[in-house]
């Protein structure tokens, strides 16, 4: 039976999907039950941070317009 890897916190889970896919950073938000948000981030720095936020919040209308038309774009 193959072991699940223990995470103490989001910022060891963004660094072991960074580390695991080659990639320079990442950065995890996950939402809990009671509607709160937690956030944590590898290898980004706060320009990094806001630059993928921005294009996270772009394609959540892309997704929200294919969504609505049934079109994908």
């Amino acid at each position: 039976m193959t072991q699940k890897p223990h995470f103490d916190s989001l910022e060891d889970t963004a660094n072991l999907i960074a580390q695991q896919r080659g990639e320079a950073g990442c950065f995890i938000i996950t939402k809990h039950y009671d509607g709160s948000y937690s956030f944590g981030t590898s290898g980004m720095n706060g320009d990094a941070v806001r630059y993928g936020l921005n294009l996270g919040i772009y394609y959540s209308f892309i997704f929200e317009e294919m969504e609505r038309t049934g079109r994908e774009h």
